[in-house]
């Protein structure tokens, strides 16, 4: 009997050790399965520190930007003024605050006249050359990521070959598309209304605004 009641014993101590081993064994691999079931289960503060790049931004500070466009130019004025000619402008931007910038431009555009020379009744048509430089406070606004649209409201001055100086007033507005980082497509619309006069064979002929329409590139450096 007593033989009976120690091997019994022996048996339950051996069962009771092979359950620990087994148990001692099992937790880490459920602790291995369960990261392999969950490997993005990290902290949100961890995961943006391992998906953080440098920018150019917080490397250099906020780039300048260049853009260039040509196109057209419609004008508001005298009968002796053609409505429509070529016109180029230059940009140059640096932003001042989270989507605001400081913007300087450089509008060239070329108007035509076509009047009749009291003298000698003959039609005169001569090409003027406008020259107006702006500066203004621009406004950028994101559509996506590589999409923005701008607005800049803008003053400055006219002055061209036989024209009056005179004040210039208005806003530049457009989309630049991104073609790659730092380079974009460059849609603009300008509108500048002014008060000047300059002379033809007929006499003085009078400009109060001009619309114009481009498309070119911009560059971040």
């Amino acid at each position: 009997m007593g033989n009976t009641t120690s091997s019994h014993s022996m048996t339950v101590n051996l069962s009771l050790t092979l359950l620990t081993i087994l148990v001692a064994a099992a937790a880490p691999a459920r602790a291995e399965e369960t990261y392999e079931r969950d490997p993005d289960d990290v902290p949100t503060g961890a995961r943006r520190a391992a998906n953080w790049h440098p920018t150019r931004e917080g490397i250099v500070g906020t780039p300048w930007t260049f853009a260039a466009d040509v196109g057209v130019a419609f004008y508001s004025g005298d009968d002796a003024i053609d409505n429509a000619g070529f016109s180029a402008e230059a940009r140059l931007t640096r932003e001042v605050a989270s989507d605001f910038y400081a913007v300087g431009s450089y509008f060239l555009g070329f108007i035509a006249t076509d009047v009749t020379d009291p003298d000698t009744g003959r039609s005169d048509r001569d090409t003027h050359v406008l020259n107006i430089p702006t500066i203004g406070l621009g406004y950028r606004g994101e559509v996506s990521p590589e999409i923005h649209l701008f607005i800049e409201p803008r003053v400055g001055v006219l002055f061209g070959n036989g024209m009056d100086t005179a004040p210039a007033a208005g806003l530049g507005a457009g989309v630049d598309i991104q073609i790659e980082p730092g380079f974009n497509f460059h849609v603009a619309f300008t509108g500048l209304a002014t008060d000047s006069d300059f002379s033809t064979r007929a006499g003085d002929a009078h400009l109060s605004a001009i619309w114009a329409v481009g498309v070119g590139l911009a560059f971040e450096f």
